[in-house]
């Protein structure tokens, strides 16, 4: 059980990444440490908001981590859209709550939505809340999922899971692509005063 979020842009350098963000956000601090600490500059109290920068999956591929609540946010996702089709890349955000099941799928191609799919738990019931654009997935997600606005059947489906995480994120060949004894870690910790809504 745990909480996974990623958001991953192909073909695109980690500077012109830092750059946008910083274009987009009001970032004030940067910082390189060789591990995750999301933690490291957060402040709830003030708004200040860890986001992470890292290329250390692959060669083809920069990963942002975000903080897991904000992925709802709008301007994360025109963000994304601007990126992708700037850049005219592929973009991918997955999200994944195992504890309450909460799921969120998505893949821009120059800044269009290939697909989206989205589960909540609603009154105690799984429902699937987005579903669009399946038949571009290549069948990476079960078969027989339900509708929007139904909750699933446990007796006939399975819920969005970490398998469908895993194949998300596979479908894109977001292979692990480094020489794990030569490549030196580095992760991008950026500081970011969130806006007061």
């Amino acid at each position: 059980m745990g909480t996974f979020s990623n958001i991953s842009i192909q073909h695109l350098s980690i500077c012109s990444v830092i750059d946008e963000i910083k274009h987009f956000y009001k970032i004030t601090y940067q910082l390189s440490l060789p591990i995750i600490q999301e933690w490291y500059l957060t402040d709830h109290n003030k708004k200040i908001h860890t986001i992470v920068v890292s290329c250390n999956h692959s060669i083809y591929w920069v990963d942002i981590n975000f903080p897991y609540h904000d992925l709802t946010d709008p301007l994360i996702f025109d963000f994304l859209i601007y990126l992708s089709k700037k850049y005219k890349t592929t973009v991918l955000l997955g999200k994944l709550k195992t504890t309450t099941a909460e799921a969120q799928f998505i893949k821009l191609e120059n800044g269009v939505i290939q697909y989206h799919i989205a589960q909540n738990l609603i009154e105690e019931q799984i429902v699937i809340t987005q579903k669009s654009g399946l038949e571009n997935s290549d069948n990476i997600f079960k078969s027989g999922l339900p509708e929007i606005g139904q909750a699933f059947d446990s007796d006939i489906q399975e819920f969005l899971d970490l398998d469908d995480w895993n194949n998300f994120f596979g479908s894109c060949n977001r292979e692990y692509t480094f020489d794990s004894s030569i490549h030196i870690e580095e992760y991008f910790h950026l500081r970011w005063h969130k806006e007061q809504s």
